[in-house]
């Protein structure tokens, strides 16, 4: 039998290493599909491990620990992120980034050193389970497609993957306690860019132009209103223009004015629904006032589903590590998340590890001043992805 206490007894004993390998990535962060340095260090550390292992797209790490226990077994995928953001840090630690304007500001080096750490508590424990388990470094989540770009290069199979797992830090939840998402984790997110192109003149002579900027405020007005007004009010969703760029001095009328924006569902239904009638807004305003309309619509991230099947599981597998009341029960929201390849491909739970300490005020992801303390988050992630995978692999016989 493996428990909780072998677990974090095998943790203690290579907290120093993990620790260290976090560093060490933090402070030499890589933006999408440039994580070279980030993988070559996992795979060093893989084969200090003798822990085999494959390269995918020259980046990606594939590395298998295979149990040696007598029985067939199951398979079961475990993934971690690598890539940072492109965001100077102002924190000020010892392992402060030393790229200047990348840092990891959404905790993807701690789910790098995270996962090594569980690659090292398995290996310790490979002659008592049966199965294996593969461990997915993964390049570029931070919108790069990384995911299907792994999934497409055949990571669930050769063994075929029976389940799959992840974890994320959460800054927003006090450390010691995990976020388990019930259904949906996370929505769909999809992007367009709407160029108006009308004709230019002078301010004085209006009803000569065709006014690019009035054109495109009618059409921020009514793809504002789609989500009100033409989807079912009780499903999540949401339409957010994020960038107007038009016009250049106060006395000429522009000739072209460009909105981008995101658009965020939790089904592909409505998903295709919030696609077609942004399109058909967009032509339909710009042909009213004669504008011409060029709409450039880039469909992302799929919507991110938890299987029901693996709740109990990985419900009862933290609580083993946290206690009964520290595990919340939670909806998902429309941020998005590649993970959602390998969620629609196989049987997939994906969940959040808490990092604020006590008296710390939270911090944003994605921020200049993002920070998770080590003592924070592995202590609780390493035992949690270590036992999700061994309690899946074993089942009842983990008893």
């Amino acid at each position: 039998m493996i428990n909780v206490e072998n677990v974090r007894l095998l943790f203690e004993k290579y907290k120093k290493n993990i620790y260290g390998l976090r560093h060490q990535i933090h402070m030499h962060p890589e933006l999408k599909w440039e994580e070279k340095q980030t993988s070559l260090l996992v795979r060093n550390t893989l084969k200090k491990l003798n822990i085999p292992f494959k390269v995918i797209k020259g980046i990606g790490v594939l590395a298998v620990v295979k149990g040696t226990k007598a029985g067939k077994g199951k398979v079961v995928l475990l993934r971690a992120d690598m890539d940072a953001l492109p965001i100077q840090e102002k924190v000020e630690i010892p392992f402060k980034s030393k790229v200047p304007g990348k840092m990891h500001a959404c905790g993807h080096d701690c789910h790098t050193a995270n996962l090594l750490g569980v690659a090292m508590i398995l290996n310790q424990l490979k002659s008592k389970f049966c199965g294996c388990v593969k461990l997915l470094f993964q390049p570029a989540e931070e919108g790069g497609f990384g995911g299907k770009v792994m999934v497409e290069n055949k990571i669930l199979e050769n063994p075929q993957v029976d389940a799959a797992f992840a974890t994320h830090v959460i800054t927003s939840e006090k450390s010691g306690k995990f976020n388990v998402y019930q259904k949906i984790l996370c929505g769909s997110a999809d992007s367009f860019k709407i160029t108006v192109q009308g004709i230019g003149g002078h301010a004085a002579t209006p009803h000569k132009t065709i006014d690019a900027i009035f054109v495109v405020a009618q059409v921020i007005n009514a793809i504002n209103s789609i989500t009100s007004r033409y989807i079912d009010p009780n499903v999540s969703k949401l339409i957010s223009i994020c960038s107007v760029q038009a016009g250049t001095v106060t006395n000429i009328i522009s000739e072209s004015a460009q909105i981008v924006g995101t658009v965020r569902a939790v089904d592909e239904i409505t998903r295709k629904q919030l696609m077609t009638h942004v399109k058909n807004v967009a032509t339909g305003i710009c042909k009213t006032y004669g504008a011409k309309c060029h709409i450039e619509y880039e469909l992302g991230y799929p919507v991110c589903v938890n299987d029901d099947k693996l709740e109990s599981l990985v419900i009862n597998t933290l609580k083993q590590i946290v206690g009964e009341t520290d595990v919340n029960i939670c909806h998902g929201d429309l941020s998005g998340e590649d993970f959602a390849y390998i969620a629609k491909q196989v049987p997939s739970f994906y969940f959040d590890t808490g990092t604020c300490e006590k008296d710390q005020q939270p911090t944003s992801h994605h921020s200049d001043t993002f920070y998770v303390a080590d003592d924070a988050f592995f202590p609780y992630a390493c035992p949690a992805m270590t036992l999700v995978a061994l309690n899946f692999l074993m089942g009842d016989n983990n008893e």
